[in-house]
């Protein structure tokens, strides 16, 4: 909280149409010459108050190529859009999509061997905790997710899941009940 007031009056005085702050996470877009005196606003002002920008963990994202870029930008990593992420979530449908989406699933495929040494309860509140529902949420609410293939995939690692741990064969219809959204009020 303390970082997000001290960054708040930077992230004001900068030009670009597309400012976000985030924890110790700032993301800016607009032409390169726009985010070049943005940049150079930021280490100015940063230095003024004893921060200083990582940047070797900076990043520029182009479609345009990374020929022209000034010179601020020349120890960014280039990354293409279909490789783009932001606060680890996919910006658009592509292979960094299903990366994302294909982890989730091995990590839960991996899991639900493990989950099935440890008592019912304890296997249920983490496959509900950290497995399944967050990562996946996360995903779903910051990508466009829909329709893509990894989450039939990650819908039967976790009908598995949840089967192995309770030892209960969930039936094609059982699944599909226990998959409906739930009524407000209910």
């Amino acid at each position: 909280m303390l970082f997000a007031v001290t960054a708040h009056p930077i992230l004001l005085s900068l030009k670009s149409k597309f400012i976000i702050g985030y924890l110790d996470d700032l993301t800016a877009g607009d032409v390169a010459n726009v985010l070049a005196d943005d940049f150079d606003q930021i280490c100015e002002q940063a230095g003024n108050i004893g921060l200083s920008l990582n940047v070797h963990k900076c990043e520029i994202i182009s479609n345009t190529g990374f020929s022209n870029l000034p010179q601020q930008f020349n120890n960014f990593k280039k990354i293409i859009p279909e490789e783009s992420e932001l606060l680890g979530a996919p910006l658009i449908n592509s292979e960094a999509l299903s990366r994302a989406l294909d982890a989730r699933c091995s990590d839960l495929a991996r899991a639900s061997n493990r989950l099935k040494l440890l008592s019912t309860h304890d296997a249920l509140l983490i496959l509900k905790h950290s497995l399944s529902s967050p990562k996946v949420l996360y995903l779903l609410r910051c990508s466009p997710c829909t329709g893509h293939d990894a989450l039939d995939v990650f819908d039967a690692n976790l009908r598995l899941a949840l089967s192995g741990i309770t030892n209960v064969d969930i039936s094609d219809q059982a699944w599909i009940q226990a998959s409906l959204p739930v009524a407000q009020g209910a």
